[in-house]
């Protein structure tokens, strides 16, 4: 037995079998696997070790949230038949989400920080041409910018995200081959325990603009009131995509190369799935997250 055993961590873990062998699922030698450079990577990197015996993992982590909001008014008559007053607001936050934020983590070794700046401007412009004839315009601008980007957490041994010297897997899709960020990772399958760390799909940009015109005018004529004007608003979107060009990563203990044991898979580097986005132009790949755009 191996000195390392320890009975809670062994607790319903099937014992990998080597699927090279003949017949497929002889004993590892000395029930020994070995670790692949990317996998101690991906250990390095998203796995903090156990702090809550053998195999537990807890952590209660700092999530400020930072909150400012500022609003102004300006108000002026010019001359009595003209009226004009200008409103801006500005409603700022900035927050750290553990797990990174619209996707899952089982750990504190990859954060998102989220920044958003709401802006809102109104420009009002009323002008009395004779008692019988008034006339308002107004045009309003409003934009909700807001942008998220991925941290390291305080529990990753590396105390980094990127890829290191040693990193060797390839991509599906070549531009893709110069993002710094390593892959997702999920694992669970022929072990007591699974967990699953995404790196995101960060920096996740999202800036849409809309702008309004309106303009209404108010004419008496004898026992009538006629009313008319026009409305237009203009709307533009320019966000990047909900995926990850830098690739997903999933290990689940199943498939033709597996071992039996999802964990022992990911030393091995015997995948069962991979995905992997990347932005296309005129039908060709140019890497990074997609973006859309629309007005």
């Amino acid at each position: 037995m191996s000195p390392n055993y320890n009975l809670v961590a062994a607790s319903g873990c099937i014992l990998p079998g080597d699927p090279t062998t003949t017949p497929a699922g002889r004993p590892f030698p000395g029930d020994t696997v070995s670790i692949d450079p990317n996998a101690q990577a991906f250990i390095n990197a998203l796995v903090p070790v156990p702090n809550n015996g053998v195999i537990g993992y807890l952590r209660s982590p700092s999530l400020p949230t930072d909150w400012r909001q500022f609003q102004g008014r300006i108000d002026q008559n010019i001359g009595n038949k003209t009226s004009v007053f200008v409103r801006f607001t500005l409603d700022s936050w900035n927050t750290v989400s553990i797990p990174p934020l619209w996707v899952s983590g089982s750990f504190d070794t990859v954060r998102s920080n989220t920044l958003e700046e709401g802006k809102s401007a109104v420009l009002h412009f009323t002008h009395t041409f004779k008692p019988s004839l008034v006339n308002e315009f107004i045009m309003g601008y409003t934009d909700d910018p807001f942008t998220i980007t991925g941290q390291v957490g305080g529990d990753s041994i590396a105390h980094s995200l990127n890829k290191p010297s040693t990193w060797t897997a390839g991509t599906l899709f070549s531009p893709n081959a110069t993002l710094p960020q390593l892959p997702s990772l999920y694992v669970g399958g022929g072990t007591p325990f699974g967990f699953g760390q995404d790196t995101g799909y960060y920096p996740f940009t999202s800036h849409i603009p809309e702008y309004t015109f309106k303009d209404n005018a108010s004419w008496t004529v004898g026992k009538h009131i006629l009313k008319f004007g026009f409305y237009l608003e203009k709307l533009q979107e320019n966000s990047t995509g909900f995926t990850e060009p830098q690739g997903t990563y999933y290990f689940f203990g199943g498939g033709a190369v597996t071992t039996g044991n999802a964990l022992a898979d990911m030393y091995l580097g015997r995948i069962q799935q991979y995905s992997e986005a990347t932005e296309v132009v005129h039908g060709n790949p140019i890497g990074g997250n997609p973006r859309g755009t629309g007005g």
